[in-house]
């Protein structure tokens, strides 16, 4: 199978996957002394090459993971062309097909998973599909089209609740598209100056929009707010617009700017500082595997990398110096990235 490589090198132990503060059983192995060990990768980072499986698959749309979402569960669910890879608590596995046999493969590019029961994947043929927990609805048409969604423009909080950027604001007129239980509705909020680009809920009752201009609109569960200016201040008190937004259930959000201007942190009153984050972060898309455990991955030169322990920001190795394609994290420390035009994924896993 296309995925097969990763069931055997990418075991990342019985522990909680995704966005959840419920943490799931962490898996354990005896050691010699009679103690015991977590299951999975080594800490640090770890790539997998997996050209030979990849090769020997005649879709070529199958060579590469487009989108990967992690829960609690533990549960973990990969998409490459007309396959899908599901973790099991301690493998990924092949999964079933999208498509029927004959049927072309669905175009995913973004997709959102609230549990091991519920998933939502967007195709750039403004289609969706729906994950019942073992299989893969028919494609369905987006009411409207997927508008300006992109692959952070999906959450899924709970299921059969979804939410998703319909209309990015680059008009002056922005919107989210709505999805629960099979039913669709748009919303208009008021974009500011932005264009949005990134959605991150804690919670069906609480989610950030995010701008390109700095700005960001929360949501409470019944309507948007207004454009809220927001940046983040360096040691050297420049100023840095936030460009990214990670949330886990507390609720606990992190914002981060990308050049070098720092991060905030809003455990549901506001977002303030984040101290002792370096000047050079240059951080980029971030993911929070739980409310103690945030990843920032870098986006400049530099390479900075570090996640958010709960506490403080703690800094940690560099990864190679890749593009990332699909990023998420787990409850249980670890990362899983698959690298972009490429046959290979990174993992992640912070020291204890």
């Amino acid at each position: 199978m296309v995925l097969a490589l990763l069931a055997v090198t990418l075991a990342l132990g019985a522990s909680g996957c995704g966005s959840s503060s419920s943490h799931g059983a962490n898996a354990t192995h005896a050691t010699a002394s009679g103690g015991s060990a977590p299951v999975g990768p080594p800490p640090g980072w770890s790539s997998v090459d997996l050209s030979t499986a990849l090769s020997a698959s005649s879709d070529a749309s199958a060579q590469q993971i487009t989108a990967l979402s992690c829960v609690s569960g533990p549960f973990c669910i990969a998409i490459a062309g007309n396959r899908s890879a599901v973790f099991d608590g301690r493998a990924f596995k092949p999964g079933p097909p999208l498509a029927a046999t004959g049927q072309p493969p669905p175009d995913v590019f973004a997709l959102s998973c609230s549990s091991s029961h519920f998933c939502l994947a967007l195709t750039r043929s403004n289609t969706y599909l729906i994950w019942d927990g073992s299989r893969w609805s028919n494609e369905m048409p987006v009411p409207g089209g997927t508008g300006a969604a992109g692959p952070n423009g999906l959450e899924c909080p709970t299921d059969g609740r979804c939410l998703l950027i319909g209309d990015d604001g680059s008009d002056g007129q922005g919107s989210v598209i709505n999805y629960t239980n099979g039913h669709w509705a748009t919303v208009s909020v008021n974009p500011g100056n932005n264009i949005l680009n990134e959605l991150a809920c804690a919670s069906a009752n609480y989610c950030y929009l995010v701008g390109n201009s700095g700005d960001v609109l929360l949501f409470n569960g019944a309507t948007w707010s207004q454009p809220i200016a927001l940046s983040v201040s360096d040691s050297q008190g420049s100023q840095d617009q936030i460009d990214s937004v990670a949330c886990a259930p507390g609720p606990l959000c992190i914002g981060a700017g990308n050049l070098g201007g720092g991060m905030v942190i809003d455990r549901g009153h506001g977002f303030a500082p984040l101290p002792g984050v370096p000047q050079a972060l240059d951080a980029g898309p971030n993911d929070c595997g739980s409310a103690t455990f945030c990843s920032i991955w870098p986006s400049g030169p530099t390479l900075s990398f570090g996640y958010f322990d709960g506490q403080r920001y703690v800094s940690a190795n560099p990864p190679p110096d890749v593009q990332r394609s699909t990023w998420a994290c787990t409850p249980d420390r670890v990362c899983v990235a698959s690298v972009a035009h490429s046959d290979k994924v990174l993992t992640y896993r912070a020291p204890e």
